[in-house]
């Protein structure tokens, strides 16, 4: 199960999950905090969000991904060069604040 599907679980019961996630990661979100990990690249569902937000990251020219690595896995598609967010190194709560801040910038 992805990290999304634990808060939306109940939304999802008899949705088509393939096109549901497609809307959510390509069509409706402001970006995608990209919590990257081995299990985060190995899963089906993941890859299938990573896929959707690639392909919104190159729409949008950038600034829709936000990572945020807990290990040095690489992830297929996301540039190197993009700045990510080390959670070896940064408490929850620092990252916390950082991505509010990051939202407050980005709405406006």
């Amino acid at each position: 199960m992805s990290f999304i599907m634990k808060f939306i679980n109940h939304i999802c019961v008899g949705k088509d999950l393939a096109e549901y996630l497609q809307k959510i990661f390509y069509e409706n979100a402001k970006w995608c905090m990209m919590f990257i990990s081995q299990q985060y690249v190995s899963k089906i569902w993941p890859t299938h969000e990573r896929k959707s937000a690639l392909a919104r990251q190159i729409e949008v020219k950038g600034r829709y991904i936000l990572p945020v690595r807990f290990d040095d896995t690489d992830v297929p598609g996301l540039d190197k060069t993009i700045a990510y967010q080390d959670a070896r190194r940064k408490t929850s709560e620092q990252l916390a604040e950082l991505f509010l801040t990051k939202y407050q910038e980005l709405s406006g």
